[in-house]
């Protein structure tokens, strides 16, 4: 309900530039949370859904460190693991890397963490020499 009000409230303009970024941000958080709570439940298309709304929030919101849409890119990727799409979830894992502010210590183990679960994948599908450069870059 509230959320609910809150997007009407920003859907008629009533929010400054600034107050709308910080609504974007943590409404990036909410809706990544709630794709968390589809996955958990076995609700695969809501989870996604949920996961586009999330990043569509995070692109608009006030994230100066990349940390909250490489951590919904990098949440995202696991779901798409977890139902065996190995391509999709690499890509994702890349996007997570590539959206991380390496300068900013936790936005920097979101991409370290990416990097990894990416060479897992990569190992499993026997691509070792991909695995091994992406475990390397993670420690850089």
């Amino acid at each position: 309900f509230v959320f609910r009000v809150c997007v009407v409230y920003v859907g008629h303009g009533l929010l400054q530039s600034d107050e709308m970024a910080s609504f974007n941000s943590l409404a990036s958080l909410a809706m990544n949370g709630i794709a968390l709570c589809f996955r958990g439940t076995d609700q695969h298309e809501q989870a996604q859904a949920a996961f586009r709304s999330a990043i569509k929030y995070a692109e608009q919101g006030k994230d100066s460190t990349g940390g909250d849409l490489a951590s919904i890119w990098h949440n995202r990727a696991i779901h798409m693991q977890d139902l065996g799409r190995m391509d999709t979830a690499l890509d994702f894992f890349d996007r997570a890397v590539h959206t991380s502010n390496l300068s900013i210590p936790e936005a920097a183990m979101v991409a370290s963490s990416s990097r990894c679960k990416a060479a897992s994948i990569h190992a499993e599908l026997k691509r070792f020499d991909e695995a091994a450069k992406q475990y390397r870059a993670a420690i850089r």
